[in-house]
């Protein structure tokens, strides 16, 4: 039924139908398709956390080790680059300890340092390196974003960092809320603040990446 009715294009039927499955009844080895095929639909609806905790679930559920690497690929993009904080949060609640709790960490500790919270994003990192063998690959990231967090000991006390469409459709609102935003703080009693602006571009990995060079690069202490 849910199949049919994504075909039709009515995604939100799809997906009610989909939360009905009692997963219970369903052998083992079929549940990994049905959970794919849910995280594809809640995908295409832009229910970006939903999508991601079937794709988890289609991941624990697959013994098959090539399928499991597209899954991470995908449950990876999500994480980096689709899902807000509390999104985040709420995944690493229901997985504290294990798959993708390493994943979520990373990409929480990258926005606790764009937030100036240097102290919590190193605190999940190192869980992260206590959590996953050295030399894996989420050993390796964690480790190379805490060296970075390091470096950071000479941020820039008097930098504020702007996340803002530059170009494309949106590029004038992106331009008349950096002016709103100078004008705020011109004429303010208190230390000299300096404004560095980043695009985020047309997908959320360009808005990371705009992220990510405001943080290590340009050492802002906070990003809006």
């Amino acid at each position: 039924k849910a199949n049919a009715e994504a075909r039709q294009g009515n995604r939100d039927d799809a997906l009610s139908s989909l939360a009905k499955i009692d997963f219970q009844e369903i052998p083992a080895p079929q549940r990994g398709p049905v959970f794919e095929f849910w995280g594809g639909v809640a995908l295409q609806d832009a229910r970006n956390l939903e999508s991601t905790l079937a794709y988890v679930k289609a991941w624990k559920s697959s013994d098959d080790a090539t399928k499991k690497r597209g899954l991470e690929s995908l449950i990876t993009e999500q994480i980096g680059t689709r899902l807000s904080e509390s999104d985040l949060l709420f995944l690493l609640k229901e997985y504290p300890a294990d798959y993708p709790a390493s994943e979520v960490e990373i990409r929480l500790a990258t926005l606790q340092l764009a937030a100036g919270q240097r102290v919590e994003a190193q605190q999940a990192l190192g869980r992260v390196m206590a959590r996953e063998a050295q030399g894996t690959p989420l050993y390796q990231r964690a480790n190379e974003l805490a060296s970075r967090v390091g470096s950071l000991s000479s941020v820039s006390s008097g930098k504020v960092g702007l996340l803002l469409p530059l170009s494309g459709d949106q590029e004038s609102l992106g331009r008349a809320v950096a002016d709103g935003f100078k004008e705020a703080i011109s004429g303010k009693d208190g230390p000299n603040i300096e404004i560095v602006m980043a695009d985020v571009g047309s997908t959320p990995a360009s808005a990371k990446m705009a992220l990510e060079r405001l943080v290590f690069e340009d050492k802002v202490i906070a990003v809006v």
